[in-house]
């Protein structure tokens, strides 16, 4: 019973204080956000060439209206020219290594042919030195 005496001012000092509120205060807010973006219109179009060259000459400004198929730029080609011209020059020489007398067509003709030929000899010494040795001529070695 001393300990609920001792308490009871305690709650009476505890409820007498004035609760602290809080009042709302009109205020501008600052808010800052950090990121990265590509800011792209609305109507774009990312163009390709079909080929592969320099930029010879533009044939429209920026903000020109264009319709499908219209030429916008002359690409030079002189860099596929030059690549075709010496894809035919490697074909003709891959060509003439081939056909010609000397090439690598006839050599391998030659080669079989003279396989064939050694075959052949073989195959005829081969079938004379057996019939010798059934006729027990001459030693295997």
């Amino acid at each position: 019973m001393k300990s609920a005496l001792f308490l009871l001012p305690l709650f009476f000092f505890a409820c007498s204080q004035e609760n602290k509120t809080i009042q709302p205060e009109k205020k501008s807010l600052v808010q800052s956000v950090y990121a990265s973006a590509t800011v792209v219109p609305k109507n774009s179009y990312s163009v390709n060439a079909s080929v592969s060259g320099i930029v010879e000459r533009m044939l429209v400004q920026v903000g020109d209206s264009i319709k499908v198929g219209d030429v916008i730029a002359k690409i030079s080609d002189d860099v596929v020219r030059k690549n075709t011209e010496n894809a035919r020059l490697n074909l003709e020489l891959v060509k003439d290594k081939y056909d010609s007398e000397n090439g690598v067509l006839q050599q391998l003709l030659q080669n079989i042919e003279l396989t064939e030929l050694q075959l052949e000899n073989d195959s005829i010494n081969y079938f004379r030195q057996k019939k010798l040795w059934e006729q027990k001529i001459g030693s295997k070695l």
